[in-house]
């Protein structure tokens, strides 16, 4: 511990030289480059090795503080035995929310982008990751939702895959530094049975694991510059510690950098973005003796442009790792977004997700959505999603 304490240290120093501005990993969807709320259309989606048509229509609706997203759907097999996987289903809710004066809230959905505390535990995880398909499951869902009393707030999730997470955090009674409060945060995340799936042929697997986290940080000067540092430990794996800088400039930049020393076993934001949909083995992925390294990304979007993007590096003892993620907005009829995210145990499984949509103008466009997932240099499973989109609202005005 005196050495990691020495680490720690020594990256203070460095971080106190040069702040560079570079927050968790950054992924983008194609509803952060675009708001429809009624959408519907035709096309071809992959369900364990097999291609169906599918009809669909939904709708977004905002009642007050209360929001649901549904789907109805058809889908069709032109060849096969008449079965249908259970992935495929008639009606799909895609999200419930309901917000109380941003005091209490829940919601039902995909889970994604979920990030308790600064990421060394839990770092952008997102439930929709896996499966062989991308059409949205059940299985691929979960809750979450947030309570503040007496300015404690607390956190918590579950999702039908058997992830729970939870977090308490608040300021620092009696404690004032620089005209601003010291936060306060702790975290528990624990996966009751691990990832078993077979995706396309390839098994995935995740051992059960269960891992505590604890943070501090002191706003500097409010959202453009937060301080802070981070502990956290898997069970039987070891534990790791963290501090650095993040910040928002104005919504236009966002920025972190980062400095990890990690224990042998020991495996930085190990709830991820990739984490449902690639394998991990402890024994041959984790790092074999203690390292330490540099974690820095940022993200801009301008306002007057069309475009958003980011990129995360994270350099490491014995590792270096690069993910980054575009979107744009109407730029020649097409809306879309490319993530290429490389996940810790290896640059060569990186997951390559993409969705681009085309608007010619008239009543129906047309999407593609592509989902790649590396096993080694050349070996990939994909799922895919191409067809025609139409907005009811063009079709029936006054009812969507």
């Amino acid at each position: 511990m005196n050495k990691a304490i020495y680490r720690l240290g020594m990256g203070l120093a460095v971080l106190s030289v040069c702040s560079l501005p570079i927050s968790a990993t950054i992924r983008y969807s194609l509803e952060d480059m675009e708001k429809e709320s009624s959408r519907g259309g035709f096309g071809v989606v992959q369900s364990n090795g097999r291609s169906f048509l599918k009809g669909s229509i939904g709708k977004d609706f905002q009642m007050g503080p209360l929001s649901v997203g549904a789907d109805l759907n058809l889908y069709y097999a032109a060849a096969g035995d008449g079965v249908y996987p259970s992935e495929l289903q008639l009606v799909t809710l895609r999200s419930i929310e309901y917000n109380h004066n941003n005091v209490a809230g829940i919601k039902y959905g995909r889970l994604s982008d979920v990030t308790y505390g600064y990421g060394l535990l839990m770092d952008s995880y997102d439930s929709g990751m896996g499966g062989d398909t991308t059409e949205l499951t059940l299985k691929k869902g979960g809750f979450k939702g947030y309570l503040t009393l007496m300015d404690v707030r607390a956190d918590a999730m579950g999702t039908f895959g058997s992830l729970y997470a939870g977090r308490l955090s608040g300021d620092l009674l009696n404690m004032n530094l620089f005209g601003t409060p010291l936060k306060w945060g702790v975290t528990a995340v624990s996966d009751r049975d691990g990832v078993n799936e077979s995706v396309n042929g390839h098994q995935i697997n995740r051992k059960a694991t269960t891992g505590y986290g604890a943070d501090l940080a002191l706003p500097l000067a409010g959202d453009f510059l937060t301080y802070y540092v981070e502990y956290a430990r898997l069970n039987n794996h070891g534990n790791g510690l963290s501090t650095g800088f993040k910040g928002d400039v104005f919504d236009i930049v966002k920025y972190r950098m980062e400095y990890q020393s990690l224990e042998s076993g020991f495996v930085p934001g190990y709830f991820n973005t990739s984490y449902e949909a690639t394998s991990f083995d402890f024994a041959t992925n984790a790092p074999k003796a203690a390292i330490n390294g540099f974690v820095g990304n940022i993200s801009l979007a301008l306002p007057s442009t069309p475009f958003k993007g980011g990129i995360q590096i994270e350099s490491y003892s014995d590792r270096s790792l690069i993910s980054a993620a575009v979107g744009w907005s109407k730029v020649n009829n097409t809306t879309g977004v490319i993530n290429y995210i490389q996940p810790f145990q290896s640059a060569s499984n990186p997951i390559l997700d993409s969705t681009v949509l085309y608007q010619p103008g008239g009543m129906v466009d047309y999407i593609i959505n592509i989902k790649r997932v590396y096993y080694a240099s050349n070996t990939f499973t994909e799922s895919y999603n191409v067809g025609f989109r139409f907005n009811p609202n063009k079709l029936l005005p006054g009812i969507f």
